[in-house]
């Protein structure tokens, strides 16, 4: 007779698709481990027992507010029709263990808020990048984007619960779990526990450069900031290594539009530069181009790079974290994060 019971997952990015493998492989095989993956993210086949996807496109660099709109009714109508696959699927399934990462995108607020509330026994949280290291509440300008997210999700018939706190739900009283990279620097860190992740290894060439891109700060400050900032930066980096002939690498993030930074590469770093785009983590990538510098405004995967490299290694980090809390520059400045300002 079969199990009634099952792990189910649900990714809003690719790298919360290796943390959750990570979990699993150290966990074990208790239960079935089920993938829901609406955006067709790169998955390892072994690990899991069923996947339900899809291949919509579920991110966008739009800027423009009416495309905006566009886009999220694209994606509502997309999670209308992978909810129904879903249904259909996990039907039969009567004990629920559910792994999120947080509760801002429709489809992870569906299934933590509304889908089958009896079956769903439990709900363990996933670190989501650095959101699992500070205080990240809904603020009077969130909840505004909430109300809109209801009142769009009405037309398509899909609940979308507003609710009050952390955007990942470690604050409700039901949530007992969190795993993380670092439990003891975690918000709540009594219900921290620790996530597994892998070792990297690789042998730095002194003349390669690495640049993590948050292209996306464009939709948070605008252009003419964002610009002005990647300007500032570029030529501290270009100062920084006045006496070294080096290669500049910009791994771009992956819903961004990095054709706006091009004009400034070519600026500082002439004909030595080049756009990584090969569809992988930033943390998988290093192994690839083996920088000896990492430079990043404040993304997480510098952090997660960090504690995964062995202590002695030569590599040396930069951030310039210049919208980030007190509280990530002090966890970044914790593990040796040089910090620009």
């Amino acid at each position: 007779m079969e199990n009634k019971k099952i792990n189910v997952y649900i990714p809003i990015s690719p790298s919360h698709i290796l943390n959750f493998e990570q979990l699993i492989l150290e966990a074990g095989n208790e239960y079935k481990n089920i993938l829901l993956n609406p955006g067709g993210f790169k998955y390892n086949i072994e690990v899991w027992d069923i996947v339900i996807g899809d291949s919509k496109k579920l991110t966008s660099n739009e800027t423009n507010f009416f495309r905006k709109i566009k886009y999220q009714l694209y994606k509502i109508e997309s999670y209308q029709l992978f909810i129904k696959k879903v249904e259909e699927r996990l039907s039969i399934y009567t004990s629920i263990n559910l792994y999120y990462c947080n509760l801002e995108d429709i489809l992870t607020n569906f299934f933590f808020f509304s889908y089958k509330p009896k079956s769903v026994v439990n709900k363990f949280l996933v670190e989501d990048g650095v959101l699992n290291y500070y205080n990240y509440k809904i603020q009077e300008k969130g909840i505004r984007k909430f109300y809109f997210k209801n009142f769009l999700c009405k037309f398509y018939g899909i609940p979308f619960t507003i609710f009050k706190g952390e955007v990942s739900g470690i604050d409700l009283k039901y949530i007992e779990k969190q795993y993380v990279r670092i439990p003891s620097l975690a918000i709540y860190p009594e219900k921290a526990l620790q996530l597994p992740f892998k070792e990297i290894f690789f042998e730095p060439k002194k003349n390669v450069v690495l640049f993590i891109g948050q292209d996306i700060f464009v939709n948070i400050i605008g252009i003419k900031e964002y610009l002005e900032r990647v300007d500032y930066y570029f030529k501290l980096i270009k100062i920084n290594n006045k006496d070294d002939s080096f290669e500049f690498i910009y791994k771009p993030h992956r819903n961004g539009d990095y054709s706006l930074i091009e004009e400034l590469c070519i600026k500082y770093f002439d004909n030595s530069f080049r756009f990584y785009l090969e569809e992988e983590l930033v943390e998988e990538a290093v192994t690839n181009i083996k920088p000896s510098k990492i430079y990043t405004f404040s993304s997480s995967g510098i952090l997660n790079i960090k504690l995964a490299l062995p202590l002695d290694s030569q590599v040396r980090f930069y951030a310039y974290p210049f919208a980030s809390s007190p509280v990530l520059v002090k966890l970044f400045e914790k593990f040796k994060i040089e910090i620009i300002t």
